[in-house]
């Protein structure tokens, strides 16, 4: 769509989360075959952001951005088209998975990853670590407090 149609690139990604809800991709392209008005390196970013508004729908945002033909009204257009149906995409096959765990009792899924999830899946995996580690400190608080009490009581008695 930047006009290097056809061109081999090297493609970096990236992504960084704040929150389960706030998510942030960074692609850099390397065009290795002239590039683009005098250019050969390209920045896109997307901003991903969901809140809850019921325990089974959620609302979705996103923001692009390019660094190349940042004036050109068509390609930010396009672009935003493009992106706007892979979402739809993704959120008609979240419906389905959604429409699964509602109506099935069965834990005895088996989830299918490919390589475009990893940073999901690492991110996923990384709350649930901190997660654990909360809970053994909550956990592990509510034991101290527990034996304080017990230390008072028994100073009391």
């Amino acid at each position: 769509m930047i006009g290097n149609e056809g061109h081999r690139v090297n493609r970096t990604s990236e992504s960084w989360f704040k929150t389960p809800a706030f998510h942030i991709a960074h692609a850099t392209i390397e065009d290795l075959e002239g590039g683009v008005d005098g250019r050969n390196v390209f920045n896109m970013k997307i901003i991903h952001c969901f809140t809850p508004e019921t325990p089974h729908s959620s609302h979705y945002m996103f923001a692009s951005a390019r660094d190349v033909r940042i004036d050109d009204a068509e390609l930010t257009r396009m672009s935003f088209e493009r992106s706007r149906s892979t979402f739809l995409e993704d959120d008609a096959a979240l419906e389905l998975v959604e429409n699964c765990w509602k109506h099935e009792d069965s834990s005895d899924y088996e989830e299918l990853s490919v390589l475009g999830d990893r940073a999901g899946l690492q991110m996923r995996l990384i709350i649930s670590r901190r997660s654990a580690a909360e809970e053994r400190a909550r956990v592990g608080n509510m034991r101290a407090a527990t034996a304080r009490n017990q230390a008072i009581a028994a100073a009391a008695d």
